[in-house]
């Protein structure tokens, strides 16, 4: 790194140290205390858990007990989900074709092309030409087989004999294909269903890009499948995709209350870069966050624990579930689902949502160990 690069770095980590100091009343020294233990007992990067907040040294030790670093939770889900089974979820492909072969809620796959190895559902160019492009529905939106954070992920709209991409750009179906074929990261695409926001969902959002629901599970030895977490991955955009990435794409995040689905508050990235702020209201309607419960709650989580259960031996996976006219179903599963660090350090209402986390973290601690 150059001498300017550093000095930047530094500049940065000095403002990150007195907005932490501002934020949770302390002094910068009770600050960078609470830093280091974090950082030595928990694993956390310094900056990093100066970041999520905790910096702050009045957190509890049941608070701090659910915080995870990435890599400490991946080390975790790589105990509990065999190696060689990773492209049950994170080659959507293959994902699909399981899900649709055992009759389970997934968006409809059209067909997968590009340049990548065939499978099932795969087509050849001349075959999207000639039959499959007449058989698409007037909306469909395209993904990476091995996509990540809603990277690459486009929605079209027929228009004639021709699709509209989400920047009003047309393309043949000769196009489309090649497109999608060429693609500099990601070989093969999923022609997939787009689905739409069940009605009280749209009523809370006024957005048509579909928010789902992120819902853990953990399959135990003794068996019978549970959901231990859950959060809400709100569109605050009309948008392709709901990712949050870290507050990049403009869109929310909320917690959730498991049993029965009601929600806090919701939440973006502190413009002080320390942790996040609440946002209690949609941006778009204006509904309030805090108390509305999400519709279809109970079918939503019969809906993880029934994939969690066909998908053994994975014993952990976080499901992206969109709440549709039609019911609960699952857009993919994440066998490496992120930390919710978020959820224990960032604004809540109470009773939503922290204790259950703290529990599933202890459960998840306890079967990997086992």
């Amino acid at each position: 790194m150059t001498l300017s690069g550093t000095l930047a770095r530094l500049a940065r980590v000095e403002r990150l140290w007195k907005a932490a100091a501002a934020r949770h009343g302390a002094s910068r020294l009770a600050v960078a205390r609470a830093v280091a233990e974090r950082a030595l007992t928990l694993g956390f990067r310094p900056v990093e858990a100066l970041q999520l907040g905790l910096g702050d040294p009045g957190l509890s030790p049941r608070v701090l007990g659910a915080c995870l670093p990435k890599h400490r939770l991946m080390a975790l889900q790589d105990r509990l989900n065999p190696i060689e089974l990773v492209a049950l979820t994170e080659d959507k492909a293959v994902f699909a074709e399981k899900a649709e072969g055992l009759g389970l809620p997934v968006p409809k796959t059209h067909a997968v092309v590009g340049r990548g190895a065939p499978g099932p559902l795969s087509v050849s160019r001349a075959d999207f030409v000639a039959r499959t492009a007449a058989t698409l529905p007037s909306t469909f939106i395209t993904k990476p087989a091995l996509g990540v954070y809603g990277e690459a992920v486009e929605r079209w709209a027929r228009r004639d004999e021709r699709f509209e991409d989400s920047q009003g750009a047309l393309k043949s179906a000769a196009e489309l294909f090649d497109h999608l074929s060429v693609h500099p990261k990601y070989e093969r695409f999923l022609v997939q269903e787009r689905l739409e926001n069940h009605p009280e969902v749209f009523a809370l959002t006024g957005v048509r890009a579909l928010s789902t629901v992120r819902a853990a599970t953990l399959l135990p030895r003794s068996g019978g499948a549970l959901v231990g977490y859950a959060e809400w991955k709100v569109a605050a955009t009309d948008g392709v995709v709901d990712n949050f990435k870290q507050g990049e794409t403009g869109n929310l995040l909320a917690n959730l209350r498991l049993r029965d689905g009601m929600l806090g508050p919701a939440k973006r990235p502190s413009p002080d870069g320390i942790g996040m702020r609440a946002v209690e209201a949609h941006p778009t309607t204006g509904k309030v966050f805090a108390g509305a419960v999400l519709p279809d709650w109970p079918a939503l989580l019969d809906v993880a624990r029934r994939f969690a259960e066909a998908f053994a031996p994975l014993r952990t996976v976080g499901w992206d579930i969109g709440l549709t006219p039609q019911g609960p179903r699952v857009v993919e599963g994440n066998r490496w689902w992120d930390p919710a660090n978020d959820v224990m350090l960032g604004p809540q209402a109470p009773d939503v949502q922290e204790h259950e986390l703290v529990a599933f973290i202890a459960r998840l601690e306890a079967e990997a160990g086992a």
